[in-house]
């Protein structure tokens, strides 16, 4: 590598970090929010139900897809053994 691409390099890895050192610095003793404030209402999107039901289908059909893509694989093989 010469030294330019080392230089290049080194500034597109430092970039990433320039953000993170933009911030203000906080203090800890300050609060986000008043403590008077009351907790805001947090749930999950969504029926817990549904989203166990999306994993399963996602799962099923990876087997599906990958079963597919080992016999397509296979198949091109014993093609190529034959030839």
């Amino acid at each position: 590598m010469t030294q330019a691409t080392r230089r290049f390099a080194g500034i597109v890895f430092l970039a990433q970090g320039v953000p993170a050192f933009a911030q203000k610095p906080t203090s800890p003793t300050s609060a986000s929010a008043p403590a008077s404030q009351a907790e805001p209402n947090v749930s999950a999107p969504g029926d817990p139900t549904w989203m166990v039901a999306d994993i399963g289908i996602a799962l099923v059909v990876g087997l599906v897809v990958g079963y597919l893509i080992g016999a397509w694989r296979s198949s091109t093989k014993n093609r190529a053994s034959h030839a």
